[in-house]
């Protein structure tokens, strides 16, 4: 076999493992399996990292990031441009259709990518579907 075939079947082999971790690995909060499969992220989006799911996004997440890096505070709109987001409705919130997980896994590959000796504190916080709110902080206290 050449080497491009045996990459490519690789390549193709860990696509496959990780769809089927995904959709049928442990199921969040010991919630049953057929569950979690049918429902995706829509049964629980706090922590579920399934981005991408057969299962429509039934849920919306209205969050807030307020950083300050290197001492000083940034306004809500650098905050959101730090990591790439965008605000919407009014100034320092924004609206996010997938799970909320995304939001805090962008944020600390940034942080562990940018300097990793800064002393830079971030607050994540959200609600899905206007429930409780949820704080996820940087760096983890």
């Amino acid at each position: 076999m050449s080497g491009r075939l045996v990459l490519g079947i690789a390549i193709l082999l860990a696509q496959i493992g990780s769809v089927i971790y995904v959709h049928f690995g442990p199921a969040p909060g010991g919630q049953p399996w057929l569950r979690k499969t049918l429902d995706g992220c829509s049964a629980e989006p706090v922590d579920c990292r399934r981005y991408l799911a057969w299962a429509p996004n039934d849920y919306l997440v209205q969050y807030e990031v307020s950083a300050e890096v290197r001492g000083q505070v940034l306004s809500p709109l650098d905050a959101y441009r730090r990591y790439h987001f965008q605000p919407s409705g009014h100034l320092g919130t924004g609206i996010f259709q997938d799970p909320p997980q995304r939001i805090i896994d962008t944020v600390e590959a940034y942080e562990r990518g940018h300097d990793p000796d800064d002393r830079d504190r971030v607050v994540v916080t959200y609600t899905v579907n206007g429930g409780p709110r949820h704080e996820w902080r940087w760096p983890h206290e």
